[in-house]
């Protein structure tokens, strides 16, 4: 798995060892992951998002961002029976890959797949959900912001992954010219959702960032 942390790694390995281990399905999407250098969320993310499933009974689910479906996957089994995920992916090769795994761990009827641009897709969903991910181009989560409040219930949690971007949006000095508008657009981002009249929102330093947001 990709070492994007933004914690110092001896914290981020312990934090791990108190972690269950996933299961050999899980395990093995793991490995395709960081195989073809496709980024999955974090052990220690996973584990806290299992936790604000269980706390806020989620059971329904929005996803920006499918690639091989292995967070869908673990969204789909965090929201238990009667769960449902609609998850968001531009690349039709990623699609294709999802839709095999997700055949193969049994969620084919849980989980739906829509392929395209999110800020298109997003303007043509009509329900709201318990819980969105937000785990796509990170230079267009401001874009992604206000759809996606508007698809969340009152209630709901944001969950916004490496929003720290590999700790990069907290440095000074130089940036490398081609990080330059991702970090821009993440600081933007931060402080919108730390300062939304509709959301209360914490940021947590594991994995590669995470911002927690309920609306109000």
């Amino acid at each position: 798995m990709i070492d994007d942390s933004v914690s110092t790694p001896q914290i981020t390995e312990y934090l791990r060892s108190l972690i269950k281990p996933n299961c050999e399905f899980l395990t093995r999407l793991e490995k395709q992951a960081k195989d073809e250098y496709i980024p999955v969320i974090q052990p220690e993310v996973v584990q806290l998002i299992r936790v604000l499933f269980k706390m806020s009974d989620v059971k329904t689910v929005l996803e920006v961002g499918t690639a091989i479906g292995y967070s869908a996957i673990i969204f789909g089994g965090a929201a238990g029976d009667g769960g449902k995920v609609v998850t968001i992916e531009l690349k039709p090769e990623m699609v294709k890959s999802a839709l095999d795994n997700i055949k193969e761990a049994g969620m084919q009827d849980k989980i739906e797949v829509l392929q395209g641009d999110a800020i298109d897709v997003l303007d043509n969903i009509e329900e709201k959900f318990d819980c969105i991910f937000l785990d796509g181009a990170k230079g267009q989560y401001v874009k992604f912001l206000p759809k996606c409040i508007k698809l969340l219930k009152s209630g709901g949690i944001l969950i916004s992954d490496n929003i720290l971007y590999r700790g990069t949006v907290a440095q000074q000095g130089f940036i490398p010219r081609k990080h330059r508008t991702i970090i821009r657009n993440l600081k933007e981002y931060l402080e919108t959702i730390s300062n939304h009249k509709q959301l209360e929102t914490t940021i947590l330093p594991i994995g590669d960032g995470v911002a927690v947001s309920y609306k109000i």
